[in-house]
């Protein structure tokens, strides 16, 4: 497979969550450029027993890996960020960071593009429902709707390019 691909990608984070959703932000932006980021909210665990809630997102990113080798930079991401992705009980322990592809590579113009979502939180996320996030004292600014960011070089913040659906999808 070769080409250019859109993956969406769900992004939780429950231990200094404020801090390491920026955290994964950046790291994103810094691997796959400019990518589409729904807001994050707060979400309560799901298939964890834990006291620390969620802060989880929804990304599409555009890149010419094929989902193998995405998710091996995915996890280079997490054990960045302080998960240890050796730990055979890692899914039920709390986690810096969780990045995980929903869904095959594809065009994102096809409807049929649209992830088989499982899990409440994601639903959440796409559908903009919840109590969304404040990351400003974490230098990420956020509108209500999904929102094309990026880095800028200059000053290293993450920034809003544009809170509409179709000025991504032309770019």
């Amino acid at each position: 497979m070769s080409g250019v691909y859109f993956y969406y990608l769900s992004i939780g984070t429950n231990l200094n969550p404020e801090k390491n959703a920026v955290a994964i932000t950046r790291e994103l932006i810094s691997c796959f450029g400019r990518m589409y980021l729904f807001p994050f909210i707060h979400t309560l665990p799901e298939k964890l027993e834990t006291e620390n809630h969620f802060l989880n997102a929804v990304a599409i990113i555009r890149c010419e890996l094929d989902s193998q080798a995405l998710k091996s930079q995915l996890n280079e991401i997490e054990m960045k960020l302080g998960r240890n992705r050796k730990d055979p009980d890692r899914s039920n322990k709390d986690r810096p960071a969780d990045i995980d592809i929903i869904s095959e590579p594809c065009n994102v113009l096809d409807a049929s593009c649209q992830p088989a979502l499982e899990e409440s939180y994601i639903n959440n996320v796409i559908d903009c429902t919840g109590d969304r996030a404040d990351l400003t004292k974490f230098g990420l600014m956020f509108s209500d709707v999904p929102a094309t960011v990026d880095l800028d070089m200059t000053t290293g913040h993450i920034m809003i390019v544009e809170d509409s659906e179709n000025r991504f999808i032309q770019r």
